[in-house]
């Protein structure tokens, strides 16, 4: 089990930043976070393929094409695959 928990991250379409994060935790396949309610852009968060970035230290993690449900300011984001190295 892949447990770790972070205070920034990111939700893009390509380069467009869709949010913000300000707090997450990574639970196998699945990242809870809060958003950040003055990055959020609805127009970008209902497009795909979205991408998720984690601060994890001084390193980006990244994966690609994430699934989204969010809840007033809440956001369950489901992983598939590996993350890109």
């Amino acid at each position: 089990m892949v447990r770790f928990s972070g205070v920034s991250g990111e939700l893009r379409v390509g380069y467009q930043k869709a949010a913000r994060l300000t707090s997450w935790k990574l639970e196998d396949k699945i990242v809870e976070a809060r958003l950040d309610p003055q990055s959020v852009s609805w127009f970008w968060l209902e497009r795909r393929p979205l991408d998720l970035y984690l601060d994890v230290g001084r390193h980006k993690w990244k994966w690609r094409g994430v699934d989204l449900v969010t809840d007033q300011g809440h956001a369950k984001i489901i992983l598939h695959g590996e993350r890109e190295k």
